[in-house]
């Protein structure tokens, strides 16, 4: 069941954490998880620049805003979790509830996630460019607009908010599981969110090199999911730890996530807004 994480090409393996839930307060933890996350994003913003202006007139994903209405079957919770705000404060209610029911086996948690709006340095980023690493023309390109959007960052204990330790391919699908259910929450609980992206922990690979990968979900790719109970796609009781994950929910993850896993590279626009160049995993 090997399953590569990320690189542009040829995605690595992804890297295994042991984060501690921060405090609520300003602590050198929480401190330091900032300083992470700036590194992780200021680097690449700030090294990599391209053009995207010949693009905008290509193909383009369009976000399918679609109402997530249909009952739950009768009886049945679609979960007992619900925020009690709504926007990006829910789903900061929403990292909060899920990170800590995902852990190492070891039972330290594996990852924190972090919720805010698709942004850089307060610049919004309202699009991604898909560009396939075996893209042979403009025409192989693809816009995907964000609209109302919702990033989580789900940053580990190590370098640059990588996993620290020996990593596995049940950790990875993990990881990929964290970011489904963070996903389904988001759309279940705010209708007005049209985009959900989580960007999973990078990989350090044995030469320092830092490669990346993104899972992004339209409100469309999920309307099935979400007119079911939140227990048809994240099987299991927490906590969830990667030797506690069966086959089947393994193809489950693969199923659902295979279409929306990306690599991806962060670029700047002409215009100085950034965005993500996406190549897809699944």
């Amino acid at each position: 069941m090997a399953d590569p994480l990320r690189s542009n090409v040829a995605p690595a393996v992804e890297q295994h954490a042991a984060a501690k839930r921060p405090p609520s307060g300003k602590t050198a933890g929480s401190r330091r998880l900032s300083i992470q996350l700036h590194h992780r994003f200021g680097a690449a913003y700030l090294v990599l620049a391209a053009l995207v202006g010949a693009a905008v007139g290509l193909f383009v994903v369009f976000v399918g805003h679609q109402s997530s209405s249909t009952p739950t079957p009768r009886g049945q919770a679609w979960s007992t979790f619900h925020p009690e705000r709504s926007g990006e404060l829910a789903a900061k209610e929403i990292a909060r509830h899920v990170s800590p029911q995902y852990r190492l086996a070891n039972g330290r948690q594996l990852l924190e996630a972090v919720a805010e709006r698709p942004q850089y340095q307060n610049v919004e980023m309202n699009f991604n460019l898909i560009r396939p690493s075996d893209a042979q023309s403009q025409r192989d390109l693809a816009l995907l607009p964000i609209g109302n959007g919702i990033m989580y960052i789900l940053c580990g204990t190590g370098q640059n908010c990588s996993i620290e330790g020996t990593p596995s391919p049940r950790r990875l699908l993990l990881v990929r599981q964290e970011a489904i259910e963070l996903a389904l929450l988001t759309f279940k609980n705010d209708s007005a969110v049209q985009t959900v992206l989580s960007l999973l922990p990078p990989t350090i690979g044995n030469q320092g090199q830092t490669t990346t990968s993104a899972v992004i979900f339209r409100r469309i790719d999920l309307l099935n999911d979400l007119n079911r109970p939140l227990a048809a796609s994240v099987p299991g009781k927490p906590p969830f730890t990667p030797n506690k994950l069966t086959q089947s929910a393994a193809d489950r993850i693969r199923e659902i996530s295979d279409p929306a896993f990306y690599a991806y590279q962060a670029r700047t626009a002409a215009d100085g807004t950034p965005y993500l160049e996406l190549d897809p995993i699944g």
